[in-house]
């Protein structure tokens, strides 16, 4: 079972911020989104920052993951086959996540699946090098299943 930080300044249930992780069995830990959080960040498989409030808070916030080198520990699980695939629901999640995997991610991020609801994401996914990026369906459940639909083929395949 994956580990995941969700960043948010909602109060209440990690549902509330992305229905969808009520689908799944993660371990869904909530800290403010705030820059006090990067002197101890626990461990964690995956990143979530709430952006739907208040954008350019959000930007600053990965702009300083960035820089305080957050993106390390993503890479070297990433290396050790600890992460399948991405999933981002905006060019700019694209552009930032370019950004924070800088020259050491662009190999790792030609080669990992990734997942966006919209035709202009996986335009902008494609054009930054991910080269297996995989249009689903709108909406947190269009994520989820069109991840679910390609392991699985994944899956049938390789057995």
């Amino acid at each position: 079972m994956a580990s995941v930080l969700l960043l948010t300044n909602t109060l209440g249930a990690s549902a509330e911020v992305l229905p969808a992780l009520g689908l799944l069995q993660h371990s869904v830990k909530i800290l403010p989104a705030e820059a006090s959080v990067l002197v101890d960040v626990p461990d964690m498989q995956v990143l979530l920052i709430d952006a739907r409030r208040d954008l350019p808070a959000a930007k600053s916030l990965t702009k300083l993951l960035t820089t305080t080198g957050v993106g390390a520990p993503v890479i070297a699980m990433w290396r050790e086959g600890r992460l399948d695939a991405i999933t981002v629901t905006s060019s700019e999640a694209v552009d930032n996540l370019v950004e924070m995997l800088g020259d050491a991610g662009r190999e790792l991020l030609a080669v990992t699946p990734l997942f966006a609801p919209h035709p202009r994401i996986i335009e902008r996914a494609q054009w930054r090098g991910a080269l297996k990026a995989q249009l689903t369906a709108a909406g947190d459940k269009g994520l989820v299943d069109g991840i679910q639909s390609f392991f699985a083929k994944v899956t049938r395949l390789s057995k």
